[in-house]
């Protein structure tokens, strides 16, 4: 028989006794090992208050065990009353001023409380009581990460790291840190000196490769990521994140390879499953997306992004009506997604079912006013239908909202130049080409006539300078 066995079958055994003393309601000698067992029992089970009508019985019978008024204040915290587990903290305090694992808890629920300060003062004093910082130096930071003080959290993972160097939850915490201030360019150096000192911590190389993948640095974050599954080839997480960076640098096949290995370590999931279907998608093999959007659908029925990958695939087949049903599943699950609507929109629109297709533009660029490009296609729609004061309304909406695209200038001095407002079509132009000269092409493909003009031609020449 294995320990663990000892321990399980001395743990059944308490709790059976227990159990019966309360069925007889008799009064039976337990030790105080056999009650921790039974707390411990109920605790696991979720049977809190079982817990603490055990702990009162423990009390009665060891009124001085600090252990039990601790297990009380933790329980009493897990059911979220943190002023009571305050009070139960402070009452094995008053018996045991100096015990460590008192003033942790204290420390723990002062935390809980958003008592910062206090809770801080709390572990700087069991600091003076105990050999073992570690783990006190993790709590001050937990305390500094929840005041928002990231900083000064950074300072005591860093000291903890000094003393833990291969401590992965401590790398986790830094990137955390860095990521929430920021600061991505430094935590990059802070890895690498790291991984100069241990070069074979695979969180190290995978914290690099999530920090490189935030500054937009893919081909790097890939050269991390397999650094850390070259150490631990069964690191799931560097799989997935390094199959969404090759996402990002348009191979598709290599992140399909990175998808099928996260799946053979961790099991069928309903987000690797839309990731592929999207793979598959970009590749044009819409019959294999569709597969793995419906692998994702079944496992969360909830899941937005596959449905509506359902209905994109349809779509690049033209078969819209099943486009959007789909594309409108998706939307009922999140409804204020606005590339949604665009592409729900952009199906009515082939269908030449305008008015549904109106109704859905004005809804993408309500969630996101900053869809330039559905601004764009909505006045086109307006424009196909001759509603050329309406098509133009629409991109001085859009303009207000994107002061700074000049797709949308080029297209506004195009519709001017076509309906006869040639002075305004010329200032539209001008702030076009002053913000990007090099696509003043969307001018010409949309008012070709232009091309002749010799204004345009100067105003061409001037800004070519």
């Amino acid at each position: 028989m294995e320990p663990d066995d000892f321990l399980d079958a001395d743990m059944t055994a308490a709790v059976e006794k227990y159990e019966r003393m309360l069925r007889d309601n008799d009064r039976l000698y337990f030790d105080s090992d056999e009650l921790e067992d039974v707390i411990d029992f109920y605790v696991g089970e979720s049977k809190l208050k079982k817990a603490l009508d055990a702990i009162a019985f423990a009390r009665d019978i060891y009124p001085f065990n600090t252990d039990f008024i601790i297990r009380k204040a933790q329980i009493i915290s897990m059911m979220g009353d943190s002023s009571r587990a305050l009070q139960a903290i402070e009452e094995a305090e008053a018996l045991e001023p100096f015990n460590p694992d008192i003033i942790l808890v204290k420390g723990e629920v002062l935390d809980q409380l958003e008592r910062f300060d206090e809770a801080i003062a709390c572990y700087e004093k069991a600091l003076e009581t105990t050999d073992d910082k570690s783990e006190i130096y993790l709590n001050i930071a937990y305390v500094y990460q929840n005041s928002g003080r990231f900083d000064d959290a950074l300072s005591y993972l860093m000291r903890l790291l000094e003393e833990e160097p291969e401590n992965e939850q401590v790398l986790y915490e830094i990137a955390y840190c860095y990521d929430v201030m920021d600061k991505p360019a430094e935590s990059i150096r802070f890895y690498l000196q790291y991984i100069d000192q241990q070069p074979y911590s695979f969180a190290a190389w995978y914290n690099l490769g999530v920090m490189y993948n935030r500054v937009g640095d893919f081909n790097q974050a890939v050269w991390a990521y397999d650094y850390a599954i070259l150490i631990n080839e069964n690191f799931s997480s560097a799989w997935f994140n390094k199959g969404n960076t090759l996402v990002e640098l348009d191979d598709y096949e290599g992140a399909i390879g990175c998808f099928k290995k996260t799946l053979e370590l961790e099991g069928q999931d309903a987000i690797i499953f839309c990731n592929m279907g999207n793979c598959y998608e970009k590749l044009g093999m819409m019959q294999e997306a569709r597969t793995f959007y419906k692998k994702a659908t079944k496992l969360n029925p909830n899941l937005a992004e596959a449905w509506f990958g359902l209905g994109v695939t349809f779509d690049h087949e033209a078969r819209f009506n099943e486009a959007v049903a789909f594309i409108k599943k998706a939307i009922k699950l999140e409804e204020e997604d606005a590339d949604y609507w665009y592409s729900l929109a952009d199906v009515y629109a082939k269908m030449n079912e305008n008015r549904e297709a109106d109704i859905a533009y004005s809804k993408a660029v309500q969630y996101d006013p900053l869809l330039w490009e559905a601004w764009l296609d909505w006045s086109l729609l307006k424009l196909n239908e001759n509603e050329r004061q309406e098509a133009i309304n629409i991109l001085d909406d859009a303009l207000h909202m994107n002061p700074e695209i000049h797709q949308i200038y080029y297209r506004q001095a195009a519709y001017h130049y076509m309906f006869g407002s040639r002075a305004d079509s010329y200032e539209y132009l001008k702030k076009g080409l002053g913000l990007n000269f090099n696509e003043h092409f969307l001018f010409l493909e949309t008012a070709p006539l232009a091309s002749s003009d010799m204004l345009v031609q100067d105003l061409l020449d001037e800004y070519r300078r």
